[in-house]
C-alpha cells in the first residue's frame, strides 16, 4: 500500500497502479491428460518425443510434472514446471528420452494455484528391436 492507505503497484509516490486481488476457494484438485504424438513414428534408442499435455481446473492451472516414473510428486518438488495461470491448458511438448524394447510410459500431473494435485495421467509407447508402436 502507499502512504495513502492504497493497494497497487506504485509506480510513483504520488500515484499508484491498481491491481487485481484473486480469491480462490475451489479445494478440486485440476483433472487432464497425456498422449504420446505419433507413436509408430519412433524407434528403439534415443528419441525427442512429441507430447500433448491438456487440462482443466475450475480455479486455474499453475504447473505440470512431467516424468517416466509412476511416483507422485510432491506439490513443492523444484520440477513443476510453471505455466500461464489458466483454467484450460493445452500444451505441445518435446523430452528426449530412450525407448527401450517393452513398455515405455510417459506420467504427468497438474496442479492449481492452491496446490492441489491432480491424480496421475500416462500414455505409454510399446516398442520393439526394430519399432514401436
Amino acid at each position: 500500500d502507499n502512504f495513502y492507505g492504497q493497494l497497487g503497484n506504485e509506480n510513483t509516490n504520488a500515484q499508484t497502479e491498481p491491481v487485481t486481488v484473486k480469491n480462490y476457494t475451489d479445494g478440486d484438485a485440476p483433472t487432464g491428460s497425456i498422449s504420446i504424438i505419433n507413436k509408430s513414428s519412433y524407434s528403439s534408442g534415443y528419441e525427442n518425443v512429441a507430447l500433448t499435455l491438456t487440462a482443466t481446473d475450475s480455479t486455474a492451472l499453475a504447473a505440470y510434472y512431467l516424468s517416466t516414473s509412476s511416483s507422485t510428486p510432491s506439490a513443492t518438488s523444484s520440477s513443476w514446471t510453471d505455466v500461464t495461470e489458466t483454467t484450460s491448458l493445452s500444451l505441445s511438448v518435446s523430452k528426449s528420452r530412450y525407448f527401450s524394447s517393452g513398455n515405455n510410459y510417459y506420467y504427468v500431473w497438474y496442479k492449481d494455484v492452491l496446490g492441489n494435485i491432480s491424480q496421475g495421467y500416462f500414455d505409454s509407447v510399446y516398442c520393439t528391436t526394430s519399432s514401436c508402436y
